[in-house]
């Protein structure tokens, strides 16, 4: 049994607590848990409630503890900008700015460019049957670009994940909760860019980053 089962050693995690939760809180959750394993295993209607009363009022406890934690910190740090902004994040979730790459933009489009003029020269030229059928095919033309309602506008914002990029100026789930609020100025610079054939510069910002697939697999 040692040769096919040799003990190994675990090294037991720390996993770190909330700072809101206090000791009545966590008394609290034991009353909780306790509830949902008796009706677990009773089954009956009477422990049901008793439960569910418990996990309302643990809720609500938790609500009012977060709400009072956080309010205090921000108090505190209200001339600190520093800890202001730690605390957003902390509490908005957003990812941690990637690691500097040493690799630049123009490295990137250069690396793209050579890779599909080798892929081109891999092709061999078309048949002259096709040249000729393509130079008399009529190619279509686009003048205008239509404009989109508000509601169409609405229903991409709502449709689309909520992931956020450090560039964004609020979180992705927030402009979704807010959207009807700005959705006329939002419609408003789209129809804009529709109409007039011109983008903002401030849209045209992206981020990229690369990521080794050789180190992933190791």
């Amino acid at each position: 049994m040692d040769l096919l089962c040799p003990l190994s050693t675990i090294h037991k995690k720390n996993s770190s607590t909330a700072p809101w939760l206090s000791d009545v809180l966590r008394n609290n959750r034991r009353e909780l848990r306790s509830a949902e394993r008796k009706w677990k295993k009773s089954k009956l209607d009477t422990d049901l409630i008793s439960y569910r009363t418990l996990l309302s009022k643990f809720s609500l406890d938790v609500t009012s503890a977060k709400t009072s934690f956080y309010k205090e910190k921000l108090e505190t740090s209200a001339q600190d900008p520093r800890k202001l902004h730690n605390i957003f994040l902390s509490l908005f979730n957003l990812p941690a700015p990637p690691a500097p790459s040493s690799l630049t933009a123009k490295d990137f489009t250069t690396f793209y460019t050579e890779k599909i003029e080798r892929i081109c020269q891999t092709f061999t030229s078309p048949a002259t049957s096709f040249t000729s059928h393509s130079q008399h095919s009529a190619t279509p033309s686009l003048a205008q670009l239509s404009t989109v309602a508000a509601e169409e506008v609405l229903q991409i914002i709502r449709s689309c994940n909520p992931t956020t990029c450090p560039l964004d100026p609020i979180p992705s789930a927030m402009l979704q909760t807010i959207s009807p609020d700005l959705l006329p100025f939002i419609t408003t610079v789209i129809n804009g860019s529709l109409t007039s054939g011109h983008v903002p510069t401030v849209f045209k910002k992206a981020r990229v980053s690369f990521k080794n697939s050789r180190t992933c697999c190791l």
